[in-house]
């Protein structure tokens, strides 16, 4: 990538350098700021995401698994999520991954009951 200088320069760079900050700006909405998520999508097309064509499943030998609010078990719990759904991965840090399910809720599931096909 060619060296750009001002805003422009400085966003590039730390895009490059920090490849969880255009996750955590799609998990933020972009902060409503249509030009950001444009410049965003247009210049960093989602297929630099790691494993962006894989599709995400719940797996689990109880017919479902709890969305949580925090990276714990005696969080609140959001959501039961249904075996076999499909879920956006947003973040794959530590054990538990934070995700979005179909019905919009975004939370956390412990990675053990996440497949990634």
């Amino acid at each position: 990538m060619q060296l750009q200088v001002g805003i422009r320069g400085f966003l590039d760079n730390y895009l490059e350098n920090n490849p969880q900050f255009k996750k955590d700006l799609k998990i933020e909405n972009y902060y409503k700021f249509e030009r950001l998520e444009e410049y965003i999508t247009k210049i960093y097309e989602d297929s630099e995401l790691e494993n962006s064509n894989l599709k995400n499943t719940i797996q689990d030998s109880d017919g479902f698994t709890n969305l949580r609010q925090e990276k714990n078990t005696s969080s609140a719990i959001l959501e039961k999520v249904k075996t076999g759904s499909e879920i956006e991965v947003l973040d794959k840090t530590g054990d538990w991954w934070l995700v979005v399910t179909k019905a919009g809720n975004k939370g956390y599931i412990f990675k053990t009951k996440i497949v990634s096909e």
